[in-house]
């Protein structure tokens, strides 16, 4: 992130960069797999292999959520935006408790 924050101030730019993360989630009952299956579905375009790998990568606990929120922050994210990957409108709610 340095380097592009040194970048950003070689092009005569003012302020900084803000940098901003995506991660996908399912919570709840039965919702890791609902999850895991269509974050798959969605990445298949880029393989079979990668988008396996992604659907390992869906957020599925509040802990989970937590330490990705801790880990980004301690690099100076400026932002994350959270992507449910099951259609329950419950899952708003569920991260809502979660990040407060």
């Amino acid at each position: 992130m340095q380097s592009i924050v040194e970048e950003w101030k070689n092009c005569g730019r003012n302020g900084r960069p803000r940098f901003v993360a995506t991660n996908a989630f399912a919570l709840g009952t039965g919702a890791a797999d609902r999850g895991a299956d269509q974050y798959r579905h969605y990445n298949q375009f880029l393989g079979a292999e990668a988008a396996d790998q992604a659907a390992r990568r869906v957020l599925t606990s509040p802990e989970d959520i937590r330490k990705v929120i801790q880990e980004f922050e301690q690099v100076g994210l400026d932002e994350i935006v959270f992507l449910p990957q099951v259609t329950d409108l419950d899952q708003v709610d569920r991260l809502a408790e979660i990040v407060g």
